[in-house]
């Protein structure tokens, strides 16, 4: 978390500079004065360019800018809101507390909206110009499972959840039982024997994908067998893996029927296309043609080779007037980068 934030704060502090030079302040401009010297706005620019974070910077700039003017690529407040929320609560702050913390970081509510604002509006930019096939859709829909509704036990040894299991073979009430020795996390009001709700696209982190899939199989009222999951999302900081054992019953079950494909289809496409976006040739081709649509050229020469391996030529315009444009002007180029490094 402290580095995204801190990161944030790196690109507001960019926009300072970057903003200054677009505002009407000319580059000898001062920024700070001291005895015997100051720090102009040409300084702070020349200085802050050369690091590879704030070139990051320009590029989700330069893409936002771009994508922004696609009438698919709008983003609502209703979006932000619900992403900014998503962001505190993952990392287990109130949207209070996430504030706060921001501002410990040197950055602020309304810097990682912006943030926010201009990661999702190139997501739905790329999104509008992804494809899916007939073929890919089936396939995805062969795979699908509809929602599902149960209730969990977890617990932190085999044998506790071994003997839970055999209670509640042997008639005790799962509700009861998970409420006594369930170790699941709740928050404050609700009961641990409360019941979760998941599709085979759901992008929930509250249920372990192992216990999803156990999940699927179960008839209604149907009790799994002991389930393990292996949690690895401390293993970078102390080299451990934590395992914790889980019961699961079913309560609910959406079936998936022929012919339901078209109700699910708004959403299986979405899911496609998200994971479309963790292809990076699929990423490159879509921002080469966003960025020669827009006709972006580059006025610093120290920022000719930002293109690299997304362009075929950084040293002229790659847009369609490049044909024409002046030989005088050959170190002009279209910048674009992934946005994944700046947020």
């Amino acid at each position: 978390m402290k580095k995204k934030t801190l990161l944030v704060s790196l690109a507001a502090l960019s926009l300072v500079a970057l903003s200054a030079c677009s505002s009407g302040a000319s580059m000898d401009t001062d920024i700070v004065t001291m005895k015997g010297g100051s720090i102009t706005v040409e300084e702070y620019y020349n200085a802050i360019k050369k690091e590879q974070t704030n070139k990051n910077v320009l590029q989700n700039l330069v893409l936002t800018e771009a994508f922004s003017k696609d009438s698919n690529a709008k983003v609502t407040d209703e979006e932000i809101d619900k992403m900014y929320k998503e962001q505190a609560e993952s990392y287990g702050y109130s949207e209070e507390e996430f504030s706060t913390f921001l501002k410990e970081q040197g950055s602020d509510k309304e810097t990682f909206r912006q943030t926010i604002k201009d990661n999702l509006t190139i997501q739905a930019g790329l999104k509008s110009r992804m494809e899916i096939t007939d073929e890919e859709l089936d396939t995805a829909w062969e795979a699908f499972h509809p929602e599902v509704e149960i209730q969990m036990i977890q617990t932190a040894t085999e044998e506790e959840a071994t003997n839970a299991l055999t209670k509640l073979k042997e008639g005790a009430d799962f509700s009861d039982l998970a409420n006594e020795i369930s170790i699941t996390s709740v928050k404050e009001g609700e009961e641990k024997s409360q019941t979760y709700k998941f599709d085979s696209l759901s992008t929930t982190t509250d249920i372990p994908t192992e216990v999803q899939t156990a999940a699927f199989d179960l008839k209604k009222d149907g009790l799994s067998e002991v389930i393990t999951y292996a949690d690895q999302s401390l293993y970078q900081y102390t080299g451990n893996v934590t395992y914790k054992y889980y019961v699961v019953k079913l309560v609910n079950k959406t079936e998936k029927k022929d012919g339901d494909l078209d109700k699910y289809k708004k959403e299986i496409t979405d899911s496609l296309k998200t994971t479309k976006m963790n292809d990076s040739a699929t990423v490159i081709a879509i921002f080469k043609d966003v960025l020669t649509e827009a006709n972006v050229k580059i006025k610093d020469e120290d920022f000719s080779t930002l293109l690299a391996g997304i362009m075929e030529d950084t040293t002229t315009s790659s847009t369609a007037d490049s044909a024409t444009a002046d030989s005088s002007k050959t170190e002009e180029s279209s910048t674009a980068s992934s946005t994944e490094e700046s947020k």
